[in-house]
């Protein structure tokens, strides 16, 4: 049975392999084990979706800016960098023109 240079352990390791992927292959495609998945899935969002709430209620309380919070200022800041980049380009025209 030894094969081409494959020594004893080698073949009986292939051959366990072998066997034991056709097992595991049905076990995480059956639905009691993605069933059981997804309830641990929705579990930890929940959990986590809670935390989150949490963490931004307490950061509120003491009067802290939450990541949202961040996010949300950030964006005005690029927006108004934005506008005044535009009304300096503007300015700059005008006095071109004007020269």
């Amino acid at each position: 049975m030894l094969s081409k240079g494959l020594s004893p352990l080698k073949e009986m390791f292939e051959v366990w392999e072998k066997h034991n992927a056709v097992y595991w292959e049905e076990f995480l495609r059956s639905s009691l084990f993605l069933g059981a998945l997804g309830s641990n899935l929705e579990l930890t969002l929940g959990w986590q979706r809670n935390l989150k709430q949490a963490s931004e209620s307490y950061w509120r309380m003491w009067g802290i800016p939450t990541r949202a919070d961040q996010e949300l200022s950030l964006h005005q800041l690029n927006q108004l960098e934005a506008e005044l980049g535009e009304l300096t380009r503007r300015v700059d025209r005008l006095l071109a023109m004007t020269e």
